[in-house]
């Protein structure tokens, strides 16, 4: 029976080059994600402030309009619809606008996890 080889994970070791390299491209790839993430997160409050804005004031408005209807007993029927259409194609832009997030939030996903991905297989390439 031939002799088993040890399995003892305590006996390992890897060159230094090869550990400097695998932190390295953690850190660098970490940094990446944190630059990254702190800029879509300041334009992201700036997005959510300047829709509250705008909500603010089409609510505003919505009550303005209400007012007058009654203080003058005009009909606002045609008012309403535009500012109902108005509201809708705020809706859709704000959607439109979490869509564009979420997809620069995949992008900078994939983007982080290829930057490993490629830091690994170099540093396993130098190991060779």
């Amino acid at each position: 029976m031939a002799a088993r080889r040890s399995t003892d994970a305590s006996k390992l070791s890897f060159p230094l080059q090869l550990v400097v390299a695998i932190v390295a491209a953690i850190l660098s790839a970490a940094s990446v994600v944190w630059v990254n993430q702190s800029g879509i997160k300041e334009s992201q409050a700036s997005i959510q402030s300047d829709i509250r804005n705008l909500i603010t004031k089409m609510e505003e408005r919505e009550k303005v309009i209400a007012a007058e209807a009654k203080t003058r007993d005009v009909s606002i029927n045609s008012e309403y619809v535009q500012q109902k259409n108005r509201i809708e194609a705020l809706d859709a832009k704000i959607d439109e606008v979490k869509r564009n997030y979420q997809i620069a939030d995949f992008e900078t996903r994939n983007q982080m996890k290829d930057a490993i991905a490629a830091a690994i297989a170099a540093a396993l390439e130098r190991r060779r």
